[in-house]
């Protein structure tokens, strides 16, 4: 994995994050990584957006198919 340094934080930020982990029970190293990747992920109203196009693409006849079936059918070979 990559490591990434930040300089110049405010000590009462640390102090807040220091406190923050240890509510959690984790260390600041761990809490940090949770911040961080919560902060990149996808916005779950971008997401819901992105999956209204598409099925908005999808034929009307597409969308009657019975996928479970067809994957039962596929697993019981």
């Amino acid at each position: 994995m990559t490591e990434l340094k930040i300089r110049n934080l405010d000590p009462e930020v640390v102090k807040g994050l220091k406190a923050q982990a240890k509510r959690k029970g984790v260390s600041v190293e761990q809490e940090l990584r949770r911040i961080v990747t919560r902060a990149i992920a996808p916005d779950r109203t971008a997401l819901i957006e992105d999956l209204r196009r598409l099925r908005a693409m999808t034929p009307p006849e597409a969308r009657k198919v019975d996928s479970v079936a067809i994957l039962r059918r596929l697993r019981s070979r």
